[in-house]
């Protein structure tokens, strides 16, 4: 990845996402704990949690997450969504559904309420401190809309904003006494990335091109627009001439039109598609860089539609869909592609969700940039050495924050480096750094020498490592009036530093102090940024 990437709001200036995000190993992982881990998934029907005592073990987002949970209602009633596994050895604790009076752990027979709460532990007499709230399923937070549950393990928005566009706009169909088809349930299996296949999804720029022969006639798309939200939108699909379709009441947002679907997206993987039928739910389940499972579960409300209108041809339109999705998976592996751009009238939905991509990813991006920096060319990975850079590297100034891990005080501090031979190799760095701490502040002043190493083969900066001197001011003793002393330290240190754009950079260091006469040895972890002087 060239730099790390934003998308401009105006969608007029804006260029999509960058290739990498599609192929990175790095950032499918970080996307699995920064999104998917904090949004809303669909974990079951409500019509199978309905009577006291029943339980229903789930996994949440399989072969992602992979989280077990399992609903429970209590007896008075209340619906749970419960960590299934056991607080004492890990082990599954509902391994079926049914219904039970408590939960019960079959490796070593711990019992827990319906509500998560520990009951009872054989042969704990002598444990201290138990039971404590730790030894409690956790819960996490549970909602109901329509035919379905969804849970989230630590939400990073609210389910009413999440979900409310779509009640706004269906509620008056009573979707809750939908019922679901499995005949007509099934699960896709496509090779390209996630976000490819939501990417698709958000635009019906494709109809025409693609699903002309099945959608062309049920859908007019001189018609077809895109509303967003904050945490979701919806593609309105207006019915073409003679079509079955929705007739909104008097006051709806599509009051006066027939609409032949409305396709609801929700951040960042969930799909309802309302049809003059019913509901098909579409989730996308990320199961590597470059592939993906999409399970579709129909819950039906009018069967006598079934095979009528935009919602008839599901699974032909799906493998119209797998065919040009998996076809722009291999484009994006491309070493001449990198970004493109929007359609301001038909692309709002992709513009949309990369956004929110680019809001929840930027963190990892930064570090891809950084480690991208020490990389190889790509005349090294093909096995030839690329001519090493000529002159001088730059001179940089710049600040850091940080943490001392011994009094997990708060480090700030400044720093300038000026390099002492030609194409960077070797470079001098001279810094100032104050830790905060509850009643004192230390002071550091470190000389140091820093070694590029990446330069030795005709790499650009990056990576690097060195050491030095310094002095370290402050109070060694116990007592807060004891006088302060300047010590002599040394210092290890390593880390990663590369260009953002223009004059500016970042770099993570990490730093080992030896201080004269202390028995401690500060260890220091620290981000900054940097401004190139000249060079």
């Amino acid at each position: 990845m060239d730099r790390p990437f934003s998308i401009d709001p105006e969608i007029a200036r804006a260029r999509t996402l960058p290739a990498e995000v599609y192929r990175s190993e790095a950032v499918f992982e970080r996307t699995k704990e920064e999104i998917f881990a904090r949004s809303w998934q669909p974990v079951g029907e409500t019509s199978r949690l309905k009577a006291p005592g029943r339980v229903l073990p789930v996994t949440m987002l399989e072969g992602c997450l992979d989280e077990p949970l399992v609903l429970t209602r209590d007896g008075e009633g209340r619906a749970h969504c419960l960590s299934n596994v056991c607080t004492h050895r890990g082990a599954l604790v509902v391994e079926g559904e049914g219904s039970r009076q408590s939960l019960r752990c079959r490796y070593h027979g711990r019992r827990f309420e319906l509500d998560g709460r520990m009951k009872w532990m054989p042969e704990f007499e002598e444990t201290r401190d138990f039971p404590s709230p730790a030894d409690d399923l956790p819960q996490a937070p549970l909602r109901k809309w329509g035919p379905l549950h969804f849970a989230s393990l630590g939400p990073k928005w609210s389910f009413e904003e999440w979900i409310g566009p779509v009640r706004d706009r269906t509620d008056w169909l009573d979707p809750q006494r939908f019922v679901l088809d499995p005949d007509r349930s099934t699960a896709y299996l496509i090779e390209a990335n996630w976000a490819l296949y939501c990417d698709n999804y958000l635009e019906g720029f494709h109809l025409p091109y693609v699903h002309g022969a099945s959608l062309g006639g049920k859908i007019d798309y001189g018609g077809y627009r895109t509303q967003l939200f904050e945490w979701c939108n919806v593609q309105i699909g207006p019915a073409a001439d003679g079509e079955p379709g929705f007739d909104p009441p008097e006051g709806h947002p599509d009051a006066g039109r027939r609409i032949g679907a409305w396709y609801f997206w929700l951040f960042p993987n969930v799909m309802l598609n309302f049809y003059p039928w019913g509901l098909s739910l579409n989730v996308v389940q990320p199961l590597s860089p470059s592939r993906t499972r999409v399970l579709f579960r129909s819950y039906v409300g009018d069967p006598g539609k079934l095979n009528e209108g935009a919602g008839a041809e599901l699974h032909r339109i799906e493998m119209e869909d797998e065919e040009i999705v998996e076809s722009a998976q291999r484009g994006v592996r491309s070493r001449l592609y990198h970004r493109g751009r929007y359609s301001p009238t038909r692309e709002e939905g992709p513009h949309h969700f990369h956004r929110l991509l680019a809001r929840f990813l930027a963190a990892c991006v930064v570090l891809l940039h950084l480690l991208a920096a020490s990389a190889p060319t790509e005349a090294q990975r093909r096995g030839r050495t690329a001519p090493p850079d000529a002159g001088w590297a730059p001179a940089t100034i710049g600040l850091q924050v940080g943490n001392d891990n011994l009094s997990s005080g708060t480090l700030l501090g400044a720093h300038l480096q000026v390099p002492i031979m030609p194409s960077g190799l070797v470079a001098l760095g001279a810094g100032a750094e104050t830790t905060f701490l509850t009643n004192l502040r230390e002071y550091q002043y470190n000389l140091d020498a820093v070694v590029y190493p990446m330069t030795l083969v005709g790499g650009r900066g990056g990576l690097y490592a060195g050491g030095g001197v310094g002095i370290r001011n402050s109070l060694h003793g116990t007592e807060a009036d004891q006088p302060r002393e300047n010590k002599r330290s040394y210092s290890l240190l390593a880390g990663l530093s590369s260009r953002v754009v223009g004059r500016l950079g970042l770099r993570l260091e990490a730093r080992w102090l030896f201080v004269e006469g202390v028995t401690y040895d500060p260890r220091i972890l620290s981000i900054g940024g940097s401004f190139r002087l000249w060079g």
